[in-house]
């Protein structure tokens, strides 16, 4: 028996040499790099941060996610879930998400023992996952056969991405890290500053995002599981809180659904009834200062616009392109029907931008102009019969109705 008292029960000394009981084992996330991998943290940000980043910087633009009338098809319908004005009530846990996977992948030994990282890399799947749906469904076209073209491009995608994280992961742990990650970089860098493939990652960058998230949030749980952060916590009680905790996300994900539905219903309530013309910047150009354009009102179809030398000369040229050179009038036309609806939108909200508008519009004018005389003769007759005037004259707002 000691002669301590109770309170004071004798304790071993620790051996000469063996640590405090706090350090007889390695931190948990002492091994979460190697096990994260270098190209699961690299691909990482690029996936699940630039990508989502850049991607919803050009929604708000509406760049490429453009609906012009309300035509009824489920893809506009799709289509309008992914612009920046109606998808901001996702913001906060894609928010979340992106700052988790940032630190888990910049520093893993610091942040992935923390629960709300690994939590927040989880959550990214499902958000990415319902992202991929929309997208498909707003790239089919509003045709069910090209549901499956969308979603193969989407499997290219992924089978690339897929591999190239395996590859870095496995050159960067059989190799010397001197030796690796400069070439890795080099790469990187050669791949980021390559604009046919920067374009196509932000055309399949749903599909990249989604992979990314999948890959490092199985990794991150692999390795949590290991370490019995999470499964030990499940089986000493924190279940509940962590069930608490997952029922709170899908309650504020349903809502933010619900918000964005609402909000693409406004905006499609906006839209004309009717399908607008296929010309944009130069209608909506020529909405500017009428002594400086030279712009008149016409009405057509019902509708007064604007129209001036210029929007009567660039129609010319475009029909002579379309019959002289058919294919490069197809591959021209496809992406100004992208890119020029959202410039004729910024255009019309100020007299001063159409005046500016036109302007920059001369010198492509010009040539065009110059080209087509060489092979008509009769061009600007021909021209000055399109858009005949059929209202009084006068200047009009470069707010008002118009096409190109």
């Amino acid at each position: 028996m000691s002669d301590l008292p109770k309170d004071e029960v004798e304790r071993p000394e620790p051996a000469v040499g063996q640590p405090v009981l706090e350090y007889a084992s390695p931190a948990p996330a002492a091994g979460a790099e190697a096990t994260l991998g270098f190209g699961t943290r690299v691909t990482g940000i690029i996936g699940g941060v630039l990508l989502p980043v850049a991607c919803f910087a050009l929604s708000f633009t509406g760049v490429g996610v453009e609906v012009r009338w309300q035509s009824g098809r489920w893809s506009d319908y799709a289509m309008l879930l992914l612009h920046g004005e109606v998808t901001w009530p996702f913001f906060p846990l894609l928010g979340w998400s992106m700052v988790a996977m940032l630190l888990a992948c910049v520093e893993p030994a610091h942040y992935v023992e923390r629960r709300w990282v690994r939590v927040g890399v989880y959550a990214g799947v499902p958000l990415a996952a319902g992202y991929c749906a929309v997208y498909t469904l707003a790239m089919s076209g509003g045709n069910p056969t090209g549901i499956p073209r969308v979603l193969g491009i989407g499997a290219v995608a992924v089978t690339i991405w897929a591999g190239v994280i395996c590859a870095w992961n496995a050159s960067y742990a059989a190799y010397p890290r001197q030796s690796v990650v400069p070439v890795v970089v080099t790469l990187t860098i050669l791949v980021v500053i390559c604009f046919p493939v920067a374009v196509l990652m932000l055309m399949t960058a749903p599909a990249l995002t989604l992979t990314s998230y999948a890959l490092a949030g199985v990794r991150l749980w692999n390795w949590s599981v290991a370490s019995s952060l999470d499964s030990a916590a499940v089986g000493a009680g924190a279940g509940g809180r962590g069930l608490m905790a997952g029922t709170v996300w899908f309650g504020a994900y349903v809502g933010a659904w619900g918000v964005a539905v609402r909000q693409a219903i406004r905006v499609y309530q906006t839209l004309p009834v009717t399908p607008p013309g296929n010309c944009y910047v130069a209608s909506a150009a020529a909405g500017g200062h009428a002594g400086f354009v030279g712009s008149k009102r016409v009405v057509i179809d019902g509708a007064a616009m604007a129209v001036n030398d210029q929007l009567r000369r660039l129609k010319a040229v475009e029909i002579a392109m379309a019959v002289g050179w058919p294919a490069a009038h197809r591959a021209v036309r496809t992406v100004y029907d992208r890119v020029g609806p959202v410039m004729a939108r910024v255009i019309r909200r100020n007299r001063w931008l159409a005046d500016a508008a036109y302007a920059s519009l001369k010198p492509g004018e010009w040539a065009g102009v110059w080209i087509v005389r060489k092979g008509l003769a009769d061009f600007d007759e021909l021209a000055a019969g399109l858009y005949p005037a059929a209202a009084a004259e006068g200047a009009v707002d470069s707010r008002g109705p118009g096409g190109r």
